[in-house]
């Protein structure tokens, strides 16, 4: 009877580390795959930053390919503005100097008349 009672003890001991082995290997399995569920979750969230970094880089250059399209728009505005406004001021030297070439034609022909009357 002593031998069965021992028996039983150390099947029941034998038991008992078994079941311990066994949850020390169901945490560790546990622990592995929760490591390698993070380690997912990193490498997605590595993997989405990657990609609006990328997205953000094609949005600086359009960006930056639209502020250069409007700048050199700008530019040429202003050397229309400023070509209209050198021929606006040739036109007016040119009115001006047909103005001064009558007026002179006018005193020539004054001073003709008043030479004959006399």
């Amino acid at each position: 009877r002593l031998l069965a009672i021992e028996t039983a003890q150390q099947l029941r001991e034998t038991a008992l580390k078994e079941h311990e082995s066994s949850e020390k290997k169901n945490a560790q399995i546990e622990g592995k795959m929760r490591r390698m569920s993070i380690q997912r979750a990193v490498a997605a969230q590595d993997h989405a930053l990657s990609e609006a970094k990328i997205e953000n880089s094609k949005i600086d250059a359009m960006e930056r390919k639209e502020r250069a399209k409007n700048i050199a728009e700008v530019i040429r505005l202003q050397e229309q503005t400023k070509a209209q406004i050198i021929r606006q001021q040739d036109m007016d030297r040119a009115e001006e100097a047909q103005a001064r070439l009558l007026a002179i034609e006018t005193a020539q022909q004054l001073r003709e008349t008043a030479l004959k009357e006399h």
